[in-house]
């Protein structure tokens, strides 16, 4: 069986990686807006 906290530390991670391609890519729509 999994552990529940490994399954916690997947979830947190993919979160984090989901979190920041949204954010590099509205920085990146932002900066092709002003230039």
């Amino acid at each position: 069986m999994l552990d529940i906290g490994m399954i916690a530390l997947v979830a947190v991670l993919a979160a984090a990686m989901i979190g920041f391609a949204a954010w590099s890519g509205k920085v990146v729509e932002e900066g092709r807006e002003e230039a």
